[in-house]
């Protein structure tokens, strides 16, 4: 599956991460999986020192059928929070769309259609030109600054919602759906997994049962 990154990482000669999780070596460096680059900095909080990939606004749907429908929520100052939708249309789904590597935009429901958030509003007069790869790079006004309630909680159905949800499996914090930390829901309960004895088969245990072809 080509997700737009390379199918390898190189690091410089004795990075942690090339040490610990080397899949094929040369010329004095490491090339890790791009997954297990992103599932291994996740769950350690250790940067990717000089990957050349940017850190992504953390960003999910909820509440919809799949990972690719539903509720806009997110991150900021570790928490979750909604989207006002003042001005909200096809063009800022689209933005939320590309970076969850949803496919399209088909709409974007306004009025709390996929439920009402709780926590914070975010975010309020989003205007995306329709080119941005995160939704926090569109124009709105600062953080947390609103006229809004949960009401107006925008949402997003994408191209590939028909993709079900995988159920209590999910990858977060990752560029797109499909790569992440992994986190399990258990006793209504989100947790992470601990990497005592992870590799690629345990990866692609995941992959696929998240529907995102097979681990790279």
């Amino acid at each position: 599956m080509n997700m737009g990154f390379p199918r390898c990482l190189l690091l410089p000669a004795g990075h942690p991460l090339g040490r610990s999780l080397a899949a094929c070596t040369g010329a004095g460096n490491t090339r890790i999986p791009i997954l297990l680059a992103w599932l291994w900095a996740s769950m350690t909080g250790l940067p990717m020192a000089d990957s050349g990939i940017p850190e992504l606004t953390q960003l999910r749907l909820v509440n919809g059928s799949s990972r690719c429908a539903g509720r806009v929520e997110v991150l900021h100052n570790q928490q979750w929070g909604t989207v006002c939708d003042d001005n909200w249309d096809l063009t800022e789904a689209r933005v939320v769309c590309r970076q969850l590597g949803c496919g399209t935009a088909l709409s974007a429901p306004r009025g709390s259609r996929f439920g009402q958030g709780t926590d914070r509003i975010w975010l309020h007069e989003v205007n995306c030109t329709g080119t941005e790869a995160a939704l926090s790079e569109c124009r709105a006004r600062p953080w947390g600054e609103h006229k809004c309630n949960h009401v107006e909680d925008a949402g997003v159905v994408c191209s590939d919602s028909n993709i079900p949800d995988p159920g209590p499996l999910q990858l977060v914090n990752g560029p797109n759906r499909c790569a992440g930390r992994v986190e399990v829901l258990h006793n209504h309960q989100w947790g992470t997994v601990c990497d005592d004895g992870w590799d690629l088969t345990d990866a692609g245990v995941v992959c696929r049962q998240l529907g995102c072809g097979t681990r790279i």
